[in-house]
């Protein structure tokens, strides 16, 4: 199917010809592997040669290194994502120290009942009161285990397929009427049914109809954009039977670390069932409704810099979407201009002459100038300091005598 309305940027010409770049990613590669190599080394040296051998290398050098690595990785990542997208941004730290903790939870394993209390289970678990490990704890005994976990967990969160998702649309519908509050499920089954109304407006607006714009040329994404795409809409829907009602299999996975006191007992019924099927059916429908409204009856009307055919029947209600019914004026208005305001005054007043003019400039200006003053009593005449300690006499008397 013929992508006729995304808009693309014209393609740029390669500024590399082609040994050069064969040579770059040629040079990526050696590097990478002198670096694998060198870990692979290191480890084996390590583990296999004698401490007294001038081929050992000690554990005090791996963990030295170990850290190298970890702060490596963090400024790669910095680099990566400032460097292409301008943002200064620490968030990837969360998917470093997930797969972190799952190593530290095989390593407080191995120290058996060497740690302050003595005791076959890590220190903190001792200290919030358990008197036994938890069951979740057990596996990560085994190294591959811990290994794994720490790869998968990261990914789950990061999204990565098959590791994520999990049925939560129709469950917080579902609670949303358990609790006697059906007009926030009714209103959550109106957005989901507005979000689906949108993807098939968008569907029939991109791949179907005449193309209604000649300044750009629109062409089919090439594999590298289809293919994740693809991967993503096959874990979408393999990661959203992981909770599937009446399974549950991801809460009954998380059940051990959960607090039995607030614990939830999900219980699956027929209505939970009836529901998912019913909201699932209305946003097929509304997706089909938005589909065909725009590939088939107003495809003739529409036209680049028109308003859209719906806003001649839906008029206000249109219009009031399309500025976002006043919450961003408000949110611009009242949060963000006031922000700003502050940020300028804070860097101007507080920071620039405050911070830098009295403390960071003006302090040193100030006993600057008062080392001038005082160095002209250095005349090196005995006179002078004898002066100056009887004066200091005078004052210390004067004081005393007063007081």
């Amino acid at each position: 199917m013929e992508a006729r309305w995304l808009v693309f940027r014209p393609q740029p010409k390669l500024g590399l010809n082609f040994m050069q770049r064969k040579f770059k990613d040629l040079e990526i590669w050696v590097v990478v592997a002198v670096a694998v190599l060198f870990i692979g080394l290191f480890a084996c040296l390590n583990a296999y040669t004698a401490e007294g051998s001038w081929l050992h290398v000690s554990n005090f050098t791996i963990t030295v290194y170990g850290k190298y690595l970890c702060y490596a990785m963090l400024a790669i990542s910095v680099d990566l994502l400032w460097g292409y997208t301008g943002l200064l941004s620490l968030g990837q730290a969360l998917f470093f120290t997930l797969g972190g903790y799952m190593m530290g939870m095989y390593l407080m394993r191995m120290i058996g009942d060497l740690g302050q209390y003595h005791q076959p289970i890590p220190d903190f678990l001792v200290f919030l009161g358990w008197s036994k490990l938890p069951a979740f704890w057990e596996p990560f005994s085994n190294f591959p285990f811990a290994m794994t976990m720490a790869l998968v967990l990261p990914g789950a969160l990061a999204g990565i397929f098959p590791l994520a998702g999990f049925w939560s649309k129709d469950d917080i519908i579902a609670h949303a009427f358990d609790v006697q509050v059906p007009l926030m499920g009714i209103l959550l089954i109106a957005a989901s049914l507005i979000t689906a109304f949108y993807m098939g407006r968008q569907i029939a607006l991109i791949f179907y109809g005449k193309q209604r714009d000649n300044t750009y040329h629109a062409h089919e994404s090439g594999s590298v954009m289809r293919l994740p795409l693809v991967v993503l809409a096959v874990g979408a829907v393999l990661g959203g039977l992981m909770n599937l009602p009446g399974l549950y299999w991801l809460t009954n996975f998380l059940s051990p670390v959960l607090d039995p006191k607030h614990q939830e007992v999900l219980e699956y019924t027929i209505g939970k069932g009836v529901l998912a099927a019913v909201v699932t059916l209305l946003a097929l429908g509304s997706m089909y409704g938005g589909w065909y409204l725009y590939a088939v009856t107003y495809q003739s009307r529409i036209r680049v810099g028109k308003d859209d055919p719906l806003h001649h029947y839906l008029g206000d209600i249109w219009r009031g979407a399309e500025i976002g019914w006043g919450f961003d004026w408000f949110y611009q208005r009242f949060i963000v201009q006031p922000y700003r305001k502050i940020s300028a005054f804070l860097s101007s007043v507080f920071d620039q002459q405050g911070i830098d003019g009295i403390l960071v400039d003006g302090l040193p200006q100030l006993f600057s100038r008062l080392s001038t003053t005082l160095r002209t009593g250095q005349s090196g005449f005995i006179r002078n300091y004898a002066w100056v300690f009887f004066f200091g006499v005078i004052v210390l008397v004067g004081y005393f005598v007063i007081r």
